[in-house]
């Protein structure tokens, strides 16, 4: 019966008009908030994945195919938790190593800087974000332009963007719960 009476008075009213419209502009932030670490994350990642690229190619031309060293591998792990997969096509698109069936760009793709693609595609069942870049070799036995794709899967990301967001849902939630406090412990005016 207390809490019934409690929404009649000032201060109950004072909570209601305060919390609802609160919970909804908390809505809307959260939506943008969503959208907006979704556009830096990928935009994060895709540079991580560029850059992997670049060192990837510019290792199998000049090992001409050969294994990874153990300092390219180790950057590898400290990149990413999420599983890599790699290949890197040599002048005339001859194969020298990693996975070869890693999806080609689909047609009409927007290149970056007229030789980097970057698409989502599925691999081994899994999404993945894919980066293909294009590189000019002037190596004795590999000379020419060369094409070396790196895909990720998207745990890393999506991981990323479900912790801001908790962190930013907490943050709000704790908010109203210290408002409503105030209100409904806050000494009781006179109606």
């Amino acid at each position: 019966m207390k809490n019934r009476r409690f929404f009649t008075t000032l201060h109950g009213r004072l909570l209601k008009w305060l919390v609802i419209p609160l919970l909804g502009l908390s809505l809307a932030h959260m939506y943008s908030i969503k959208n907006n670490t979704r556009i830096t994350s990928t935009e994060l990642f895709d540079r991580v994945l560029i850059n992997l690229a670049l060192s990837i190619s510019q290792y199998s031309i000049s090992s001409e195919g050969d294994l990874f060293t153990v300092d390219l591998l180790d950057l590898i792990r400290k990149t990413t938790k999420d599983k890599l997969y790699y290949k890197v096509l040599g002048p005339n698109g001859s194969f020298l190593v990693g996975y070869h069936n890693l999806p080609e760009p689909p047609e009409g793709i927007k290149k970056i800087d007229n030789h980097i693609e970057i698409y989502n595609a599925t691999y081994l069942g899994q999404p993945v974000r894919i980066v293909a870049i294009s590189t000019l070799s002037k190596h004795s036995r590999y000379s020419g332009w060369s094409k070396t794709f790196v895909g990720q899967t998207i745990k890393d990301r999506e991981q990323f963007i479900n912790s801001v967001i908790w962190d930013n849902l907490t943050r709000i939630a704790l908010l109203i719960i210290i408002i409503s406090c105030l209100l409904y412990t806050s000494p009781s005016p006179r109606d």
